[in-house]
Parts: C-alpha cells; structure tokens; sequence
C-alpha cells in the first residue's frame, strides 16, 4: 500500500506495535508507534502491551481488523471476530464440501478477505493448502503451473482475472489438457461476474 494509506491505517487503528521486514519499517516508523523487525530480538520494554493482556479469549473477540478499499471515500476499519471467520467456513464447508483430498491454492494477499478462508478452511478437513509466490495472483501462467503442479481443486478469482487465466488456459492447453485440470470449484468476488464468463469457463 502507499505509506500514506498505512500511515492513515496505523493511526486509525490506534495501533500499538508494527511487526514486519526492516525495509518496510523504515517509511511508516511513528514516535509513538513501536516497530519489530522479523530479524531482530524483540525488546519488551518498548512496548506496553499489558492492557491488552486478557485470561480468556472468546468467540466474540476480534481476531483481526481489515480495511475497505477506499474507492468511495475515506477507508473504514471492519473489525471481524473468531467467530465470524469460524461460521463463514462452516458455512462453505456446508454448502461447498472439502475432504482431504482437495487442495486450496492460497494467492490473496492477505490485505484481502478472501485470504481468511484461503488460510483456514483446509484445517478443517485436513485439505491440502499450496502457498502461492508473492504477485502470483497477477500471473495467469504461474497459477497454471501451480494448478497443475500442485493438483489445486479449490481457488477464487475476480472475474476480470478469471477471464484472462480462461483466455491463457485456452492459449497453450489442448482442449484435453483443459478438461484434465484438477479445478472443482472456483469462487468469484470482487466484482460482477458476467454469465457469458461463468458458462463458458
């Protein structure tokens, strides 16, 4: 994201402790805000996390906050809890079966909700979770190879990029390696997905 946008987030967020690479800290470093390197020992006297301390975790609290895209305006905090993470893979665990045989590709960045079930929903059933490269969500020829590779029968796409991994599908594949990839189930959001685009793919 643009440091402006995370400097807007922190802040927001009333953040209290930033933990990521060295490179990345450097831009967004606040006074007020402390910072943790991957690589460094964690020094306990530069925070105070203790009001934060809490004996039980329940499934009302927050498991984490994410923020809306802004395209319309300033961008809001959402604040999702255990329990809703719990009752939305429960839910597509019911209306869309995994079993252990199946393998979730993991490709949203993490800044995204999709991400949440593409992290979690494979714990539930013992499903495989292939990991994908950083940027491989833009790359229709990486998520083919990772397909194919991997065995993947369940990912999500918007359709604007479910339309151009179709065309690229349909570029290099025979109509017999097409049929023969492992993909059950595709989930789309983000935006509208046309009828022309889900029949034909």
């Amino acid at each position: 994201h643009p440091t402006e946008r995370i400097k807007f987030m922190l802040q927001d967020a009333k953040s209290k402790l930033v933990i990521g690479e060295q490179k990345d800290l450097a831009p967004i470093a606040y006074p007020s805000i402390a910072t943790f390197a991957f690589n460094e020992l964690f020094d306990e006297t530069k925070v105070d996390l203790s009001s934060y301390k809490t004996t039980v975790i329940t499934p009302q609290h927050p498991a984490y906050l994410i923020y809306t895209s802004g395209t319309t305006g300033q961008p809001k905090g959402v604040i999702v809890s255990h329990q809703a993470i719990v009752n939305r893979i429960l839910w597509m665990q019911s209306e869309y079966p995994l079993s252990a045989n199946d393998t979730i590709l993991q490709k949203t960045p993490c800044t995204f909700d999709v991400s949440v079930w593409e992290f979690f929903w494979s714990y539930l059933v013992g499903a495989r979770l292939v990991m994908a490269p950083v940027d491989a969500h833009r790359d229709p020829l990486a998520l083919l190879s990772l397909i194919q590779k991997y065995q993947v029968t369940t990912l999500h796409f918007v359709p604007s990029m479910l339309a151009v991994f179709e065309n690229v599908a349909t570029e290099i594949l025979s109509f017999a390696q097409r049929q023969s990839l492992p993909i059950r189930r595709v989930f789309c959001s983000g935006e509208a997905l046309p009828t022309a685009l889900a029949k034909s793919f």
